[in-house]
């Protein structure tokens, strides 16, 4: 046989592989199109298929109790493993008292697991992310310090005491002020591309709702 021809069967050996490689990929596709319309058929009709639960999911306006036990219960067993292993990373006796220290903490925790590519607590094995040097450094780098800034420049010097009764702490605003004003706020940006003039009826209806928080906050 020449090597012209040799060739050519080579070649053509290599395209049959190939041809034969895409044929059993197309047919795992198509038996997992077909299982995926046997259960499709088999559902209830109506029935919404199932999602995986996902772990990203918040601290705050958690509307099961025991969900919100059990992440607490898992945040504090991830501080005391690794956030508390820093130096820096120091909370104050009231931590769980201040949902947005709370909420912080259970965020960077899943950062961590993303980071690591570990499941977090409750989570199945489809939530798995894959590791990455990159988050990790991201985390080490920025998304823990940050942390740990914020929680001291809203909290460092609160204790506990100071949430026992009669005694003052700065309070969360209840409503977005002016709340009752968005709609022609919003009206206006998109109308003309600009808020609506800031009239006397607004100054003064700012002043009250300020006053009114001051005044429900006093101790």
């Amino acid at each position: 046989m020449s090597a012209d021809a040799e060739g050519r069967v080579v070649a053509l050996s290599r395209e049959l592989e190939r041809t034969s490689r895409r044929l059993g990929e197309l047919d795992a596709l198509v038996r997992e199109l077909a299982g995926t319309l046997a259960e499709l058929a088999a559902a209830p009709a109506g029935a919404q298929p199932q999602q995986p639960a996902s772990p990203v999911r918040p601290w705050l306006g958690t509307p099961d109790v025991d969900t919100a036990v059990a992440d607490l219960e898992d945040l504090a067993d991830w501080l005391a493993a690794v956030y508390l292993r820093y130096a820096d990373a120091l909370l104050p006796s009231c931590w769980a008292w201040h949902a947005d220290i709370v909420e912080e903490l259970h965020w960077l925790r899943g950062a961590y697991h993303d980071a690591y590519g570990l499941n977090p607590p409750g989570a199945g094995a489809a939530a798995r992310q894959t590791p990455s040097w990159q988050k990790v450094g991201d985390w080490h780098d920025r998304l823990r310090p940050g942390v740990v800034r914020r929680i001291k420049t809203t909290a460092g010097s609160c204790e506990l005491s100071r949430h026992a009764p009669g005694q003052y702490l700065p309070q969360r605003q209840n409503a977005a002020p002016l709340a009752s004003q968005l709609r022609a706020i919003a009206a206006s940006w998109a109308s003309t591309g600009a808020p609506p003039t800031v009239t006397d009826d607004l100054l003064a209806q700012a002043r009250h709702e300020q006053q009114l928080h001051l005044r429900n906050h006093q101790p």
